[in-house]
């Protein structure tokens, strides 16, 4: 059963996100601005970004970590060339949206029942969200709905104090610590970590020295893990999700060679390296391989420096691109 908020949290809940509508914070605060707090009982800083600068959509976000807010930094990587495939694979937060009245579902109008709200006028409504990678967009947890309690909270009571700081967005951070007595408000450099690779998969030896026995090709192909444009219903759970491919085209003979969709219980490493060596053994060894790096370096990096493939980093993999617009991906 989904684990939705109780009464008392929708209770909570409602009057913090309409105190910050009223607050308005799109109208002060870029979308690369990154809030930072700090809490007393928590390990991990909680962050928070606005977003609605120069945009229709309103809202707020809330992130529980370094590795929530990491994913948020990858998207924002990718400057105003931001792709659908990039924000499914790195959203990862808690939503305040502000919405007109059409946009509400059943659960939503539930939820303002609870909470003996009544919205009043423009972008009023309001809609919580859970944004996670791979997933459509779906309505919050009980966790979900304490993490946004924390992060509103924390940003509407320091809010008056950050006022008119200069900061470069891309470069720094705010930094909030609310553990004193009084809270420490400072610029802080974003951290590099934040934005660090996963770490490269290393492959035994057994399956690199099989690999080495085919032969080689002076073939180019791209590969790259995408998902498609249409969520489908999962058996896992009710949240929505987006079908996950590695796809596979051969740049000499410009065509689509090979893919596989990811099934929703499937080792994706493992169905990944299966579909690899399936297309070494049926085509030979490419002399070079394009990728994405955000999507599939860290698989890739190990084994072609052992099977001596070139592997070039690309923004755009243009046969892969235009099998994705083809199929409405």
């Amino acid at each position: 059963m989904y684990d939705m908020p109780e009464k008392e949290q929708w209770q909570k809940l409602f009057p913090l996100a309409e105190k910050t509508l009223a607050v308005k914070p799109w109208q002060k605060y870029p979308e690369e601005m990154i809030f930072c707090f700090h809490l007393d009982g928590r390990e991990d800083p909680l962050y928070l970004t606005v977003h609605g600068f120069e945009e229709e959509t309103l809202g707020v976000s809330v992130y529980g970590g370094d590795e929530e807010i990491g994913k948020y930094l990858t998207i924002l990587s990718q400057g105003d060339d931001i792709s659908f495939q990039t924000i499914i694979a790195n959203q990862n937060s808690s939503t305040v949206i502000f919405a007109e009245k059409e946009y509400l579902s059943p659960a939503d109008e539930a939820a303002m029942d609870d909470a003996d709200y009544v919205p009043e006028g423009e972008h009023s409504c309001i809609l919580f969200r859970r944004n996670s990678p791979g997933f459509a967009p779906w309505f919050i947890t009980k966790d979900d709905a304490d993490l946004l309690v924390l992060g509103l909270n924390a940003f509407l009571g320091s809010e008056d104090m950050i006022g008119e700081m200069p900061t470069d967005p891309l470069k720094e951070m705010i930094d909030i610590d609310l553990t004193a007595s009084s809270p420490q408000i400072s610029l802080k450099s974003i951290d590099p970590l934040l934005l660090s690779d996963r770490e490269d998969i290393v492959k035994d030896d057994f399956f690199v020295a099989k690999l080495k026995q085919i032969k080689r090709t002076g073939k180019a192909v791209e590969i790259d893990f995408c998902y498609l444009n249409n969520p489908v219903g999962s058996q896992l759970g009710p949240i929505p999700f987006y079908p996950k491919l590695c796809v596979i085209a051969d740049l000499d003979e410009g065509y689509i060679a090979d893919q596989c969709i990811f099934e929703e219980t499937s080792d994706e490493e493992e169905a990944f390296f299966e579909l690899i060596k399936k297309y070494f053994e049926e085509n030979g060894l490419p002399r070079k391989i394009q990728i994405r790096r955000e999507n599939t370096g860290y698989l890739l990096h190990d084994l072609c420096k052992r099977l001596k493939i070139q592997l070039e980093e690309k923004k755009e993999l243009f046969l892969i691109d235009d099998f994705l617009k083809m199929i409405g991906g």
